[in-house]
């Protein structure tokens, strides 16, 4: 479909529902904030839309918060971290207790993630107390 086919308010109803199917959190109500649609012609022909979400992914928020605000997560129960994370979202119980496990404050010394296309990404942390 063209970008001039699609007026401004269409791309968010776009992004909504797409944010609904393909994110473990569902429903995204918010317009993106920023919309990149273009297309390359040569060898290959293609046309790329790229949306940046409003908010933080869950699972970014959860990496940000077992190193620095452990406590932003104990709010969550396992049922939560199912309907925000899907299924997956169930091991961040373990990132906790392997976090419980370290006293005092920790530092983060390495960190990677990467979303991958299909539904789970992956992260990895190193923190030092």
């Amino acid at each position: 479909m063209a970008k001039a086919t699609i007026g401004a308010i269409d791309w968010t109803e776009v992004w909504v529902r797409t944010a609904y199917v393909l994110l473990p959190s569902g429903l995204d109500t918010e317009a993106p904030a920023k919309t990149i649609h273009y297309s390359a012609e040569g060898t290959i022909e293609f046309r790329a839309l790229l949306y940046i979400p409003a908010h933080k992914p869950f699972d970014l928020m959860c990496c940000d918060a077992i190193a620095d605000d452990v406590d932003e997560l104990l709010k969550y129960s396992s049922r939560d971290l199912v309907r925000l994370a899907g299924s997956q979202g169930v091991e961040l119980l373990s990132w906790l207790v392997m976090r419980g496990a370290m006293l005092g404050t920790a530092r983060r010394r390495h960190f990677a993630y990467h979303g991958a296309v299909s539904n789970t990404a992956a992260a990895v942390m190193l923190l030092t107390t």
